[in-house]
Parts: structure tokens; C-alpha cells; sequence
């Protein structure tokens, strides 16, 4: 099965496409069967390793190379959140850990403003400035969460003890729901909270829908690693407009009460975006691409603030 982009239902291939895409799978002259297990790692598709091959071809005669595919990459991943008018928000690394490095890098620039700020009109912000007059600030991900979205905020708390807490670590309540651990520990000292929409140890679904709303009223940044469910879970990130009109849609559904037109359950899921401000993925599994590859999404809101990179070169210097 493949996703039509950003809509919940699915659209079934046809076996004969599933021969001729995946004629590896089907051979079984030298076994008698094959485990397949996608969400571990996917099977190449015979069209991405013709395009993987044509790319290696083009670059036997570098003068003929065309930046087309990073334009389409970005493009592509964009309208799977929600919005292919975004593709300018979307970065491409060589790994989930590599992106989630950044996101940290970016909670360490923004815990420094909190810290240099003076007066401030936000409320939000007061809030956080008060609160760290008297208490460290906190980072929050779930128990055995996937170690490459785990380990660079671990970096982050240990490089910043005087500031921020040993990180936060959401247990599983014993009825077996990861939302409840997680919004329990999301406070107003809270800077960043990094989540999976679905664990990876056993797809467990996170309501991400919750969790943001959480993050927005404590001022936190939040994180999404949607590897493990991208390309075959519908995941609507963004919203036509912006960041800003992601929130307006889900605070208007969140408030249209249980009268017509209200969204609710899977309904508000599809309908409403989430809005998350860096949502990460690598592609290696329901994108059908080879490993080396991640791309992250960032929210308007993020890609406005000005932050520093963490590494300097010519490719993310304006007019470089």
C-alpha cells in the first residue's frame, strides 16, 4: 500500500506492480521465503535504485549536473506534512541524529535568550524567566525512545547542568499510554519535548494533537521523529499559510465544542494540523530510500528566529 499524500485513506497497489517494483522479493529461486519488515528497513523499490544509479551515472560527467532532486526532496516531504508550498523549510542531513543535534543546538540559543532577556511583552516568556529564577528548565523525550533522537539532548542537559535538568524521561502508565507519562511532565520550565508519533518498539501512538497544545501553553519547542511511520501514516504537520494558521486551525477545532461541525478523534487527526516546529524523519523505511539520508521540516516560527547554525560552510551562508 502507498499513502496518498496527507489523506487518510489508501490507495491498494496491484500485485502485478508489486512484481515488477520489487522482482528481489518474488524470486525465490535461491529461498523458499523472505521476511520483510518495513518498518525496520524497507526493501529498495526497482524505481529508487534506478534513480539511485542515474544520479551515480550524472556524476561520471559532473559538467552535466543539475540540482533538481534536493528542490523535489524538499518539495515532496513538504507536501507530505501538509503544505508543498513549505519546501524551503525543509533541510536535508545525513541522519535523524544529525537533525535532532541541530534542534538541540537551536533549545541551547533559545534557553540563552530566555536567560538575556529583560522585559518582555510575551507571556510565555515571563513565565519561563520566572520560572528560572527559582528552578532549572527541563527537556522531556519517552523511555526507549529511539537513542539517535535521545542522546544529543542528553549532550544538551549535561552541557548546561547550572540551567537545565538531567533530561526527563517518560515512563509508560500501566495503561499502556504514552500521551497521559508525557503531558504529565510538561511544565512551564519545560524547553523542549522531543516525541515520536508512533514508538518505535512497539507502535504505540502518541497523540501528538495533545502534546502540542501542551507545548504551545508552556512556551516549549516540540519535536517530532515520524521515521518510523512517515509514508504510511498520514501525519499533517503544516497548514496552507503557515505555522501561525497550523495553530489558528487547531485552536478553532480544539474549540468548536462537541456541536456541529467539532473535530474530534481520528476526524480532528486528519483534519487539523499539528504544528509542530521541527518534525524529522530519516528515509530509510516507508520512504523507500537508501540509508545516508534525513530530512527535517522546521515551523515558521523557528526559521524566522534567526538561530546559528552549529556548523559553517557554504551552503548555509546567505550569499555565500
Amino acid at each position: 500500500v502507498s499513502p496518498k499524500s496527507n489523506q487518510s485513506t489508501m490507495s491498494v497497489v496491484p500485485p502485478s506492480l508489486l512484481r515488477e517494483q520489487w522482482p528481489q522479493v518474488y524470486d525465490l529461486s535461491a529461498r523458499k521465503e523472505v521476511y520483510i519488515n518495513t518498518a525496520s528497513r524497507s526493501a529498495l523499490p526497482l524505481c529508487s535504485l534506478q534513480a539511485g544509479h542515474a544520479a551515480l551515472a550524472e556524476k561520471s560527467e559532473p559538467w552535466t549536473l543539475k540540482d533538481w532532486a534536493a528542490p523535489v526532496c524538499r518539495s515532496r516531504f513538504a507536501e507530505l506534512l501538509g503544505d508543498s508550498g513549505k519546501a524551503d523549510n525543509v533541510a536535508i542531513g545525513p541522519s535523524t541524529n544529525y537533525h535532532v543535534s541541530t534542534v538541540a543546538n537551536i533549545a541551547e540559543q533559545r534557553l540563552a535568550r530566555l536567560l538575556e532577556a529583560g522585559d518582555d511583552d510575551d507571556e510565555k516568556k515571563k513565565k519561563k524567566m520566572k520560572k528560572m529564577k527559582t528552578t532549572k528548565m527541563n527537556v522531556v523525550c519517552l523511555q526507549n525512545q529511539s537513542a539517535s533522537a535521545v542522546y544529543p539532548l542528553q549532550a544538551l542537559c549535561a552541557r548546561r547542568p547550572d540551567r537545565l535538568e538531567p533530561l526527563r524521561v517518560c515512563q509508560r502508565d500501566p495503561d499502556d499510554d504514552w500521551t497521559s507519562s508525557l503531558l504529565e511532565k510538561i511544565d512551564e520550565g519545560t524547553l523542549l519535548v522531543s516525541t515520536p508519533n508512533y514508538h518505535w518498539a512497539d507502535g504505540a501512538k502518541v497523540d501528538l494533537h495533545a502534546v502540542a497544545a501542551a507545548c504551545r501553553a508552556a512556551g516549549a519547542l516540540l519535536l517530532v521523529d515520524c521515521t518510523q511511520s512517515i509514508g504510511v501514516s498520514p501525519l499533517r504537520n503544516c497548514a496552507p499559510g503557515g505555522q501561525e494558521a497550523a495553530e489558528n486551525v487547531l485552536s478553532s477545532s480544539a474549540g468548536a465544542g462537541a456541536g456541529a461541525g467539532a473535530v474530534t478523534g481520528e476526524e480532528r487527526e486528519e483534519e487539523a494540523p499539528v504544528g509542530a516546529d521541527f518534525v524529522v524523519a530519516s528515509v530509510h523505511k516507508w520512504l523507500l530510500s537508501p540509508y545516508g539520508m534525513s530530512l527535517m521540516l522546521v515551523g515558521d516560527k523557528q526559521v524566522e528566529a534567526g538561530y546559528q547554525p552549529w556548523e559553517w560552510h557554504e551552503r548555509n551562508v546567505a550569499a555565500a
